[in-house]
């Protein structure tokens, strides 16, 4: 993981123990990247060769094949497209995958088109197009392979006729606001989207069909990853406006929206293709990566140190406020020699209400610091990191912060708690040398959290 300012993060340690621990937990976070990272998950879970992929006792065998189509979007598509091509190019007849426009590279059979995240764009949209009727042209004869990954839900948008993508932007902006869980947000986007909710797998078929998934939702729900395109839809048209009233949202998305979900609960529309579909009869899925994978390299990671380790029993998907707690009641309990670490993972919400700048994995990382003052917690060290390297609309991965920050803010003149109420955890960071920035990594599985103390 390349990080900018590193030897800065390092230097921010007042003492040569605070500096030999936050090098330990960028090392920790460096070797989680390298297990995610795109490359290195196809060169070591799937084996590949020049005739065949073999993934545990799946077998994909090219010559029974007529040809080879690739498509797919996501923060990862870039890397796992590049990696696919590098592993077997020479069979692929052509491909088109939507990634991040920071992670263009140009490849010989297939096309990356940039496209925008987290709200859709027209570059995006077009993609999705003709991916769909690239889909739609593959016979019982050919192969798909789809690349999916997280952001794929605003990397591949395509409305349905009668919304128009200005329409389904308004509406990502205000679920994004309101402080919906990803499960809940792409189960209305789902509803909208004429290739999300298994319609790409409706346009694949009859062809063979195999899905590569880095999964950055927890518990790797295959219909909420990039909203499962290719995949059976588990949510209804009845789910998704309760979604919008719960958040009181129903009376605020433009009508268009509202009249397409209320034909689908009448019937008029049908529900995006379920389990039991014939679609789905030759869909094979593999998901290749998430973050447990992560969460547990990076334990690897600490523990060749000389850390104590314990991993949580499981994800953080609650406000970040709950979370903070959560980890230094959990560490409290954590008895034993020093160093030690608590290792967690997942999706904590914010609920925007300021007009700050910040994102949920360094809204976590403040939380913690006022948290831990409260809670008086001595020598520890915490990181709150986005695997994605793009926590919110910030150029920072997350924020690394330690006993020190707070008194560092305070000789700064800052209010942690103004600065929260703000939802500006981005500004207070920045002025205590606290962000980590990456730029985009190329993979994508959720957050990481390392609570240090030594």
């Amino acid at each position: 993981m390349q990080i900018r300012n590193h030897a800065d993060l390092i230097e921010q340690g007042k003492t040569p123990a605070d500096k030999a621990a936050r090098q330990w937990v960028l090392s920790a976070l460096e070797l989680a990247l390298q297990k995610v990272a795109p490359e290195n998950l196809l060169s070591d879970l799937i084996g590949f060769s020049d005739r065949a992929i073999f993934a545990g006792n799946l077998q994909i065998k090219f010559d029974e094949f007529k040809r080879i189509f690739v498509v797919g979007g996501g923060k990862a598509g870039a890397g796992m497209a590049s990696a696919l091509e590098n592993r077997c190019g020479s069979n692929i007849f052509s491909g088109l995958v939507n990634v991040p426009p920071d992670c263009m590279v140009k490849l010989e059979k297939i096309r990356l088109n940039p496209a925008s995240h987290p709200e859709p764009n027209e570059s995006g949209m077009q993609g999705a197009i003709e991916m769909l009727n690239l889909a739609q042209s593959a016979s019982a004869e050919d192969l798909v392979v789809c690349l999916l990954s997280g952001g794929g839900s605003s990397l591949l948008p395509l409305p349905v006729t009668g919304i128009s993508l200005e329409e389904k932007k308004m509406l990502t902006r205000q679920l994004l606001k309101c402080g919906a869980s990803i499960n809940e947000v792409n189960a209305v986007r789902k509803h909208i989207s004429a290739i999300k909710g298994g319609n790409l797998a409706r346009a694949v078929y009859p062809a063979r069909l195999i899905n590569l998934i880095i999964s950055d939702v927890i518990g790797d729900p295959l219909d909420v990853i990039a909203s499962g395109p290719t995949v059976a839809d588990t949510s209804t048209f009845a789910q998704a406006l309760k979604i919008l009233e719960h958040y009181e949202l129903s009376k605020i998305v433009p009508a268009s929206i509202q009249e397409h979900l209320n034909a689908g609960i009448k019937g008029q529309i049908g529900e995006n293709p379920t389990n039991g579909n014939v679609c789905f009869d030759r869909v094979s899925n593999l998901v290749i990566a998430n973050n447990a994978l992560a969460i547990n390299s990076a334990g690897e990671s600490l523990a060749n140190f000389g850390c104590q380790i314990e991993t949580a029993s499981e994800p953080l998907i609650c406000s970040s406020i709950e979370a903070a707690k959560k980890i230094i009641d959990e560490f409290g309990n954590f008895s034993g020699p020093i160093p030690r670490a608590f290792i967690s993972g997942g999706e904590t919400r914010v609920k925007v209400n300021g007009s700050g700048k910040g994102g949920r994995a360094q809204e976590l990382a403040l939380t913690f610091a006022i948290e831990a003052h409260k809670a008086r917690l001595n020598k520890f060290l915490f990181a709150s990191f986005a695997t994605d390297g793009i926590d919110g609309p910030t150029d920072a991965a997350g924020a690394i912060i330690d006993h020190n920050t707070l008194d560092l803010g305070n000789r700064l003149g800052l209010s942690p708690e103004i600065f929260m109420q703000n939802n500006d955890s981005y500004n207070y960071l920045k002025r205590t040398g606290s962000l980590i920035k990456t730029g985009y990594t190329g993979t994508n599985v959720n957050d990481i959290f390392i609570a240090f103390i030594y």
